[in-house]
């Protein structure tokens, strides 16, 4: 009996499997076929044998089959052989037609073999399959939200698709773009956790410092220039850290605070990006705690109590702005184009077309609430969801200035520069020395402008020797001089030995060759020395000073031993040995000949008091005084003059948001005061 064929159990894939079942199929018929004719043949032999059909039984031995079976009749055998032979053709038959159907494809191609079509179908098959693999990227594209990945591909695009946004991963399907859920959700990155992932006492995550036992004291040195903590608590994410009696050796004006949780200590650096991820930001202190963002019970300088300008917001160091910001000094404007703004560990914000004016307010900073650039002009109108992106003052390029743009671009007269490119092309006195005197407006323990008006011009500096409470004239009583002669910075106070001629004095000792007498000489009445007694060279004689910036005579007029006398023409028509210095013209005319005999050349720019508001001797009839006097003095010998008191912009009207306290200048009127002495000095040049 032939073998049963595959029907139904015939592969419905165009591929290996089927050829196989096909061929197996064309065999059987074949077998089945010639076997049915051999069985007959066979049979009708084994009857017969040698014997005479005559004598054999025929239909008898008919009636059994190869297989032994036995049938009736000799009919039934054959009937049932032929329905075996028609059910084989019927079969074949069938699965003729179905390899004939399958030969031709849904596009109505004939192949001549059913394998030629199999060929063909695999090798488009295979092509489609790179041509897909081809228009997929390894690496996803990546979107600020999902609103601009449809305004790129409305219609959408093979591949994966990232928004900044959400982080979520997003496909084009069913012709539409669909959510896809995180994308590379593969576990916590290290320093990837923002305060709004956690959970209880860890929401106070971000670093602030009180003093709980109210004696906590941030002390600044003069002479050493180190920062002392006393008693001060740190508390942050739930843990805390009491740190007694730290001492920190202070660098340039600004400093940056930081707690370091790797070490559990308090550091100092000089740039907050410079700060490590361990490492949290407490606060920016300049050696005159001008800017510090620390609580505390009490802040001094070498013990003596200050009032520094507190803000309590804390920058978070993480803080970057991918971006750059351009600066039109003709306009005053900032302009931000398009920049990416990273905070907080990872979140981040687009943020394009900001436009603000920076001609008064200087301090740009982004907005968590709203998700916008803003700027002001004071640091205590920060709150603790502004992040301080850069302080761009008036006339910034001028003096110092911070920012975390990837780059600062100035633009003047239509010309485009590099921030540092500009500020070297206009730096007119680089490579050059320079000393400052003055009194607490000029002075590092206070304000510091001294310093700002050095760096703005490129100058090295020789020093920057003024002293709060400082006066022109020395301290004296009638006839009697009573100022202490010393060589050693005095502290921000009003003492008799914070005057102007201890100023020039220890910038002789400075600038005198190590170990050896301070002297100087006179080109009319001779040579002058120090006591050795007092002090001798310090050894900078590589650091003579070529221009000289004298700002003094605020505090000249506020006691008996300091009055305002103008008796100028009476002190001109003294000689230098004569002078007693008990009046500001002497005190003046002393401190300009004694640096002109000591640095030959040297260029020297004296400058008014500010108009002030506030104690008598700072009045305005009084401050015009000074300025008369000093004006006389400056003519006498021949060094430039600089009527800040009329000239810079500070008056009854500007005063009250220019400065802090009436007289010394605020985070807005520094900018102003700094680029009005240093435009006026370049005049000169």
């Amino acid at each position: 009996m032939m073998e049963k064929l595959k029907t139904n159990e015939l592969s419905l894939g165009l591929n290996q499997t089927l050829r196989n079942d096909l061929v197996d199929n064309f065999e059987k018929i074949q077998k089945g076929v010639d076997g049915q004719a051999d069985s007959l043949n066979k049979q009708i032999l084994d009857m017969l044998g040698n014997v005479a059909p005559q004598d054999q039984n025929e239909v008898t031995q008919a009636r059994i089959d190869v297989n032994g079976k036995s049938y009736d009749t000799l009919k039934g055998r054959e009937d049932a052989t032929q329905l075996t032979a028609e059910t084989a053709l019927l079969e074949e038959r069938d699965t003729s037609v179905e390899v004939q159907n399958a030969r031709t494809n849904s596009s109505s191609q004939t192949y001549p073999t059913l394998k030629e079509r199999m060929d063909s179908q695999e090798n488009d098959l295979n092509n489609s399959i790179n041509d897909k693999l081809a228009q997929i990227s390894a690496v996803p594209e990546t979107f600020t939200n999902l609103d601009a990945l449809k305004n790129v591909y409305p219609n959408g695009k093979t591949g994966i698709f990232v928004t900044a946004d959400t982080g979520h991963k997003y496909i084009w399907a069913n012709n539409g773009w669909n959510d896809a859920g995180v994308y590379q959700s593969v576990g916590i990155a290290n320093d990837s956790l923002t305060s709004d992932m956690l959970s209880g006492s860890m929401k106070n995550a971000s670093l602030y410092v009180n003093i709980p036992s109210g004696d906590g004291v941030f002390d600044i040195s003069s002479t050493n220039k180190t920062l002392t903590t006393k008693n001060v608590y740190l508390n942050y994410g739930g843990h805390s850290n009491l740190i007694s009696d730290a001492t920190l050796q202070l660098g340039n004006p600004s400093n940056v605070l930081y707690y370091d949780f790797t070490t559990l200590v308090l550091g100092v650096t000089d740039y907050v990006w410079k700060l490590t991820t361990t490492q949290a930001f407490l606060g920016i202190i300049n050696n005159d705690l001008s800017v510090i963002s620390l609580k505390a019970t009490a802040y001094s300088i070498d013990g003596v109590p200050v009032k520094p300008y507190v803000r309590e917001k804390f920058i978070n160091h993480n803080v970057y702005a991918f971006g750059d910001a351009v600066i039109d000094l003709d306009k005053k404007m900032l302009y931000i184009n398009s920049i990416w703004i990273n905070y907080d560990y990872g979140a981040g914000k687009s943020v394009t077309n900001v436009e603000l004016d920076v001609s008064n307010n200087a301090i740009v900073y982004f907005d968590l609430k709203d998700g916008k650039v803003k700027n002001t002009g004071y640091y205590g109108d920060l709150k603790d969801s502004h992040i301080i992106l850069g302080n761009f003052q008036a006339g910034w390029i001028q003096g110092s200035f911070f920012n975390h743009f990837s780059r600062v671009l100035v633009r003047k007269n239509g010309i485009t520069y590099n921030a540092e490119e500009y500020k070297a092309r206009n730096a007119i006195l680089t490579g050059a020395y320079m000393a400052t005197f003055g009194d607490s407006i000029t002075s590092d323990q206070v304000s510091g402008t001294g310093t700002q008006i050095m760096n703005a011009l490129g100058a090295k500096k020789t020093g920057n020797f003024a002293t709060g409470w400082s006066t022109g004239s020395d301290w004296h009583d009638g006839t009697n001089n009573t100022t202490t002669v010393t060589l050693t910075t005095p502290n921000n106070t009003d003492t008799n030995d914070n005057v102007l001629s201890n100023q020039v004095r220890r910038a002789l000792q400075y600038t005198t060759a190590s170990g050896q007498q301070i002297t100087w000489t006179h080109p009319v009445d001779g040579t002058f020395s120090l006591d050795t007694a007092l002090g001798t060279g310090l050894g900078n004689t590589d650091k003579l000073p070529s221009v000289i910036y004298i700002a003094i005579s605020t505090n000249d007029g506020k006691n008996a031993s300091v009055p305002i006398v103008d008796d100028t023409d009476a002190v001109l028509a003294q000689n230098y040995k004569d002078l007693t210095r008990n009046s500001l013209a002497s005190g003046l005319r002393w401190a300009i000949e004694t640096l002109q005999s000591a640095y030959p050349g040297v260029k020297i720019f004296v400058a008014s008091p500010l108009q002030a508001r506030g104690s008598a001797w700072m009045n305005y009839t009084n401050g015009n005084i000074k300025r008369d006097i000093i004006k006389k003095v400056a003519k006498f010998t021949s060094v430039y003059f600089i009527d800040s008191f009329s000239e810079s912009g500070f008056s009854h009207m500007t005063v009250p948001t220019w400065t802090d306290d009436g007289v010394h200048p605020s985070t807005l009127g520094k900018p102003k005061l700094v680029d009005y002495v240093t435009n006026e000095i370049r005049k000169k040049f």
